[in-house]
């Protein structure tokens, strides 16, 4: 026996380091498992990958013909034209379910994204923190909605709408001839 093994997975299929296919050989021993407070809860959910999720930072930004990102100015929620955006974390909440998730501001002001529905849009504002707001629970689906409303108020662009249902709803006038790299 070893204390330690390495094996590489291959094509889906787990080699061991001399050479063999499968888990052959290897035998279940007692461990210990060293986690931080709450992974036991999202084992005992079986989504344990949900205990790293919240670590994860990201940008929050719309490219309509020019990159804009996602900030925040007190308690306002607006698209800026600017090189650098400020990173946000999305994150569980105790009452956060598969969809749902807050939307942190990592600028160091404890600060989460909230949306309302007002006459058919959100609307993106930015308080506090709270684990206990239905407001700051937000789905994925919710996201291009607020992006789209932020950018609209942004800077209009022609005669494009926002679709309800589907993109063949889209109203406006493109042109889908290949340009550039892509066509003559």
């Amino acid at each position: 026996t070893r204390a330690q093994a390495t094996l590489h997975c291959v094509n889906g299929q787990w080699i061991s380091e001399s050479g063999k296919t499968g888990l052959s050989g290897f035998q279940c021993a007692p461990c210990v498992q060293v986690a931080e407070p709450g992974y036991q809860d999202f084992v005992t959910i079986n989504k344990q990958e949900l205990a790293f999720y919240d670590k994860m930072t990201s940008l929050m930004y719309t490219d309509l013909y020019e990159a804009h990102c996602v900030e925040r100015d007190g308690s306002k929620v607006h698209v800026k034209q600017q090189r650098f955006c400020t990173a946000m974390r999305t994150k569980t909440a105790p009452g956060s379910n598969d969809e749902t998730r807050l939307v942190e501001f990592l600028d160091g002001s404890s600060q989460c994204m909230s949306a309302t529905l007002q006459n058919g849009e959100y609307r993106a504002t930015s308080e506090t923190c709270s684990d206990a707001s239905v407001q700051q629970l937000l789905a994925a689906e919710q996201v291009p909605l607020i992006l789209w409303t932020l950018q609209r108020f942004t800077e209009a662009r022609g005669t494009w709408t926002r679709a309800t249902r589907s993109l063949s709803q889209l109203q406006g006038r493109t042109n889908c001839q290949p340009q550039g790299a892509l066509g003559g």
